[in-house]
Formats: structure tokens, sequence, C-alpha cells
């Protein structure tokens, strides 16, 4: 299983389609939030989001609230999927969490 999953990494799409097949009730993984206040100020004065933390290929997608909600029902999650928004500016992130949440905990329900 690990040398499946390590094979299919730079290809997030083909990934979860192998870990869907194994998962018995719900899978979950995370993205950072490449809309996140911060980020849109470093675009504004020329910077790029920071893009990683410990190595440089840690992440491979960059998205925002609405990518990756695309992204998820492009993959056929229609309406089998909740986004948790975590972090960033308390009490914003929760009214407005494209915007003021650092990152996406996702969750796909009903694997089986």
């Amino acid at each position: 299983m690990l040398l499946e999953v390590l094979e299919h990494l730079p290809n997030p799409e083909q990934l979860l389609k192998q870990i869907r097949k194994k998962g018995r009730k719900s899978i979950f993984f995370s993205f950072p939030n490449t809309g996140y206040f911060s980020y849109r100020l470093r675009l504004l004065f020329g910077s790029f989001p920071i893009q990683w933390r410990v190595h440089p290929g840690e992440h491979l997608r960059f998205w925002t609230y609405r990518d990756l909600k695309w992204w998820l029902n492009e993959m056929g999650f229609h309406g089998k999927y909740e986004i948790t928004i975590y972090e960033g500016i308390p009490l914003l992130n929760k009214i407005m969490g494209s915007l003021f949440g650092m990152g996406f905990i996702i969750e796909i329900k009903n694997c089986e």
C-alpha cells in the first residue's frame, strides 16, 4: 500500500482514486489556502504566496476555496465532501474563511 501511495504522490487525482477504493467511511486531507489575505497581499506587492515550510516539494496544489470546490466536483465528489477552514485569524476565519483561513481540511464521505 505504501509503495502505491508514494508512486502516485505527484498525481493527487490518481492518489485520491486509489485511496478512495481502500477507505472505509471517510478520507481526510488538507490544502493550504492560497486565497489567505496575507498571501493576497504578497501577490499585490510582487511576491508569490509562501509555498512551503519544511521542504519545497511539500505542496503540489495551490488553490483558493472556490478552486478546491471546483476540483472536488470535477473529481466526482458532488455533495460527498465537507470543507473545514482552519487557522488564520480567529473569528474572521469563521465569517469569511476563504479570505481569513490559512488552510482547508477536506473530508470525503461514504467511500465504500
